[in-house]
């Protein structure tokens, strides 16, 4: 059977070199391929675990600020007095948060949060209130609470490159809108 074999593939000298460097060859560029969508997989994972979460701290961040305007009108009153941003810090106590808004949770930054203000998950949050907006909120006060996260795409310059904002008119607090 060998014979018969060989008389069908006869075998040159240096052939099967040739041949085995062409196999290690697509082996490695298998491999490498596999290498590529793995972490390609790793990182968008990564990357929507970020998004989801900085989701979930901006809506938590408006319900908080809607606890404010139910609960304490003065607090919501004085942080949305005029067009203004402020980082808002991770709110652990709601009746502290009542008391203290603008000395413990919400601290003016300027142009933008210098530091991160929801340090385990490495985000940063704020909150920019807008009184009367002529865009679409002329009779209350256009809140805006954004996240920003970081990934491997981001360059180094710009660490917090991503965005995550959730936009509501919150109209001035009444008796009938006491609850959440």
């Amino acid at each position: 059977m060998i014979k018969f074999i060989a008389k069908l593939f006869p075998v040159k000298r240096g052939q099967t070199i040739i041949e085995g460097v062409v196999a290690v060859t697509a082996i490695m560029v298998i491999v490498s391929a596999v290498a590529v969508a793995i972490l390609t997989g790793v990182n968008n994972s990564q990357f929507g675990r970020q998004q989801a979460l900085a989701t979930k701290y901006a809506q938590q961040g408006m319900e908080q600020i809607r606890y404010l305007r139910n609960n304490s009108p003065v607090g919501f009153a004085l942080a949305s007095a005029s067009t203004s941003t402020y980082c808002f810090n991770l709110v652990t106590d709601l009746s502290d948060f009542l008391n203290n808004p603008l000395t413990n949770y919400l601290v003016t930054p300027g142009a933008s949060c210098p530091t991160v203000n929801i340090p385990q998950d490495s985000l940063k949050r704020s909150v920019t209130f807008n009184p009367n907006s002529p865009i679409d909120c002329s009779d209350g006060t256009r809140v805006t609470v954004s996240v920003f996260w970081s990934s491997t795409k981001c360059p180094t310059a710009n660490r917090y490159c991503h965005e995550t904002k959730v936009v509501s008119c919150l109209a001035d607090e009444s008796e009938s809108g006491r609850t959440l």
